[in-house]
């Protein structure tokens, strides 16, 4: 391949990257948007899986990079327009990753503030199972002992 196609095809290839790169961006948003609310604990599989599959998209995304990046790098004396022109996608990608890092802290804070609490009512049930866990002739009692019982328990 003669040295003027080596450089358009890498040059395409890097803006092709950095255009994929960023609709993937988008896609976490919008992944981030629909976390908005609190986190619904019978849907926590599924974010799980879907974290996962993000997961291996972003190591995917960033094992090309490193390919693109190195043949880039040995790639002699790209024209400036090519180059510019890679290096302005480039640009719009690393602002958008900015941002999806600000919006990932920010969920990420929510998310530890919702685990908190969480981990409060969760303390707070045990808690309430060791003050429900009298002991009784028959044996121990099961731990939902009251939960669901109003007034005086018939025996």
């Amino acid at each position: 391949m003669n040295k003027a196609l080596a450089h358009a095809d890498i040059a395409r290839r890097m803006k092709d990257y950095f255009a994929r790169q960023m609709g993937w961006f988008e896609q976490m948003h919008a992944a981030l948007a629909e976390l908005d609310g609190d986190i619904d604990p019978d849907h926590l599989d599924g974010l799980i899986e879907a974290d996962s599959a993000r997961a291996r998209i972003s190591k995917e995304l960033e094992e090309e990079f490193t390919v693109l990046k190195s043949e880039w790098d040995r790639t002699d004396s790209i024209p400036e327009s090519a180059a510019d022109e890679v290096r302005a996608i480039a640009r719009q990608a690393e602002a958008q990753a900015e941002e999806l890092q600000k919006a990932l802290d920010r969920a990420a804070q929510k998310t530890g503030k919702g685990a908190e609490k969480l981990h409060e009512r969760i303390g707070a049930l045990r808690q309430g199972r060791r003050r429900d866990s009298s002991p009784s002739i028959v044996g121990p009692e099961p731990a939902t002992r009251g939960l669901w019982t109003i007034g005086p328990e018939a025996d």
